[in-house]
């Protein structure tokens, strides 16, 4: 089997959390798997990979452009195989600090996990 990790991110962060989950596929799949990170703007074809993991930063509210040209380019090559997409960066749409689950995610890691408060 081979995954494609792709990623699209503006200074870095986007790029860290591919790496990964790259890490986390080659640890839990079967010997023999072959995970490749290729940064989004560099994917040309997803031709050879069984499934694909897609991801952006997120700037007012939308994916980068290389993220979504590359998942506009290839969507007939996607919808044929298992696709799982993420996002970094404020996704919600309130004031403040955004509202995901009815929690409210305080932006301070402590420890590599983000606070969250009821």
């Amino acid at each position: 089997m081979k995954v494609l990790v792709s990623a699209a991110s503006k200074h870095g962060a986007t790029a860290e959390i591919a790496d990964r989950i790259a890490a986390a596929l080659r640890d839990a799949l079967p010997g023999g798997t072959d995970v490749d990170v290729v940064a989004a703007e560099n994917v040309t074809t997803v031709d050879g990979y069984e499934a694909v993991v897609l991801g952006s930063a997120v700037y007012m509210g939308r994916w980068l452009d290389s993220a979504r040209r590359l998942a506009e380019t290839h969507a007939a090559e996607l919808s044929t195989r298992p696709v799982w997409l993420f996002s970094s960066g404020p996704t919600g749409t309130g004031r403040g600090f955004p509202r995901l689950c009815g929690h409210r995610c305080v932006g301070a890691r402590h420890r590599g996990r983000t606070s969250v408060r009821r």
